[in-house]
């Protein structure tokens, strides 16, 4: 038996959520045409099969138009282009993890050693820490505070929720504070 997307089709249909093709063909319907129009059915078809790796039919295609989900996709990457860059990024994604695992085999069957840095380095930097991760305790924070102005703060609660709050030493305001510049 055929494995096809068809709207009667088995489980691989067009039921559930959307697919990465089926991200990928709203993408691609959007994309701007050399001649300014839309695709036609055929080219639609052709383009769907491609990216779904099994033949998709004219009407899997019209009832795929027709789902909530997919008319959503399709009116939010119209709405938004960084939507749409972030979309096409994001299934391109194994693309970029297959182009750089065959590159660095490349690399090596070369013998390259030179080469070799620039795609695993990138990767470890992403994925092994360069410092080991310590925790940091608590910081002391001194605030210098009239007591006039502690005791409003407490009066008022905007003392800030920060444990334990220990005042060391209280300053007099003196004349010579009302001249100075805040």
């Amino acid at each position: 038996m055929s494995r096809a997307v068809t709207r009667t089709g088995q489980g691989e249909a067009l039921g559930g959520s959307l697919r990465p093709w089926m991200k990928s063909f709203a993408l691609w319907l959007l994309s701007p045409q050399p001649d300014g129009k839309r695709p036609k059915v055929s080219a639609q078809t052709k383009k769907a099969s491609e990216l779904a790796g099994v033949p998709v039919t004219k009407e899997a295609l019209r009832w795929l138009r027709k789902r909530p989900d997919f008319q959503l996709f399709v009116q939010t990457l119209e709405g938004s282009v960084t939507e749409a860059a972030k979309e096409s990024l994001t299934l391109a994604h194994q693309f970029y993890v297959q182009s750089h695992k065959a590159g660095l085999e490349l690399a090596v069957a070369a013998g390259d050693y030179k080469a070799i840095p620039a795609f695993t380095v990138p990767i470890l930097d992403r994925i092994v820490p360069k410092k080991a991760e310590t925790n940091v305790g608590s910081k002391t924070i001194i605030l210098n505070v009239q007591q006039d102005t502690l005791q409003r703060m407490q009066a008022t609660g905007s003392l800030p929720d920060a444990g334990e709050i220990v005042v060391e030493a209280v300053v007099e305001a003196t004349e010579d504070d009302d001249d100075r510049p805040v």
